[in-house]
């Protein structure tokens, strides 16, 4: 994670909406500067949506977003759950304002439970899983696919041809890793990359990737010119968390 100079206040903003049809699932990225020990984390809030019948989910909501809620007002959007890809801070610090604001569930998986603090610690999820499957949430239906290596419990969200990757892939890079005391950092990377490869880079080359930190990809990019899985001597792009 790069220090940066803390602005003065949190800043959200959004990006350009990705909708082609009405018959396509819609994806806005609202950006949100995340603060903690003095630094600035610059986090992708996803909202993912049905334009036929106003379904919709919030992914990693990092930070309260006037600029996400402004969006989810002016499209009518009905929001049936709030979805975490991991436990850490800078993805969950507004689980509990958007979980009341929308009076729905925060979903995550077990295996980060430990990042959410007490029983009743805010942010905390609803409903915690600790197998893959099928998520429905009105006409939305997302796959769930464990990839842990970042953490114990990070997950990418598939729908349709829309994957959510929180911080495990990133635009020609992957996520970090870290010991955890049942591993080092190069077991859970070894983890990581297993799980990429035979869970990820198997899906059609045009399949959209949405990761929690910089700018979008796809499946085809990846798998060419991402170099910590192509084995390509070549330095890895940065990623400005």
């Amino acid at each position: 994670m790069n220090p940066r100079q803390p602005p003065a206040t949190p800043r959200s903003a959004p990006t350009t909406t990705r909708s082609i049809s009405p018959q396509r699932l819609l994806v806005q990225t609202f950006p949100v500067d995340v603060m903690r020990w003095g630094r600035r984390f610059r986090e992708n809030i996803q909202l993912l949506a049905d334009p036929a019948t106003g379904d919709a989910v919030i992914i990693d909501p990092g930070l309260e977003s006037p600029a996400l809620e402004a969006a989810i007002a002016r499209r009518n959007l009905k929001i049936r759950a709030i979805l975490n890809t991991h436990g850490h801070f800078d993805h969950i610090e507004a689980n509990d304002h958007d979980r009341r604001r929308y009076k729905v569930k925060v979903h995550a998986h077990r295996a980060d439970r430990h990042f959410y603090g007490k029983t009743k610690a805010p942010n905390k999820p609803d409903v915690l899983w600790d197998a893959e499957g099928e998520l429905t949430f009105g006409s939305l239906k997302i796959r769930v696919l464990h990839v842990p290596g970042h953490s114990r419990g990070s997950v990418f969200f598939l729908a349709r041809d829309l994957l959510f990757s929180g911080d495990t892939l990133f635009l020609e890079n992957v996520g970090m890793t870290h010991g955890d005391g049942r591993a080092t950092s190069g077991q859970m990377m070894r983890l990581q990359l297993e799980g990429i490869r035979k869970k990820i880079l198997t899906l059609p080359p045009s399949v959209r990737v949405f990761p929690g930190h910089g700018p979008p990809t796809d499946i085809g990019h990846e798998k060419a010119h991402n170099p910590r899985l192509t084995g390509k001597r070549r330095r890895a792009r940065p990623v400005t968390y």
